[in-house]
């Protein structure tokens, strides 16, 4: 629904360079082939639709809705009462880490509250910031190593590092060895 939203929201023209799905392929491919041609892609490390950043500045005539849309869709994240701080933090940064720019103040600002606020309560339920970022992160590049072949600077990037070499550090911190081993 989202793809075909945005099909009708872009130039007649355009079209997704991929189309990302977590799950295994189905068994008869004619249905997500008609959808989406040959730019679908199963079995990839997240659900979501891979366009060019020229995409990301063209205007539409919705923009407003959309807008808020999303801000409503972020403030639902962070509203919720009945999931704990921990859980509100982690579900931001598995939503935030794969565009790299997921530091605890904007996490703090989509939860409507300073960094302060969320270190405490964090620390009130026994974790921090970084313990949660490195649990998401940990889960994550366990999953890319055991799909399909990635560069190790793609799944840096998915982990929002800056590059392959300060993934490597950490994940020998994690770890105990090389990404590679």
């Amino acid at each position: 629904m989202v793809y075909r939203q945005l099909r009708q929201l872009m130039p007649d023209d355009w079209s997704a360079r991929r189309v990302c799905f977590m799950h295994a392929a189905p068994a008869d491919m004619r249905m997500a082939r008609r959808l989406f041609s040959n730019r679908v892609e199963f079995g990839a490390s997240f659900n979501g639709i891979v366009c060019a950043a020229a995409d990301l500045s063209m205007p539409l005539a919705t923009y407003a809705a959309l807008e808020q849309y999303a801000q409503q869709y972020v403030e639902g994240l962070g509203a919720s009462v009945a999931k704990s701080s921990s859980e509100r933090v982690r579900q931001l940064v598995l939503m935030l880490l794969p565009s790299g720019n997921c530091p605890l103040e904007q996490i703090a600002g989509y939860l409507s509250v300073d960094a302060r606020t969320v270190r405490r309560r964090l620390l009130n339920e026994g974790t921090s910031y970084q313990l949660l970022l490195d649990q998401v992160r940990k889960a994550l590049v366990q999953r890319y190593l055991r799909g399909a072949p990635r560069k190790y600077a793609e799944i840096a990037l998915l982990l929002g590092f800056n590059g392959p070499t300060s993934f490597s550090r950490w994940f020998r911190e994690q770890f105990g060895c090389s990404a590679s081993a």
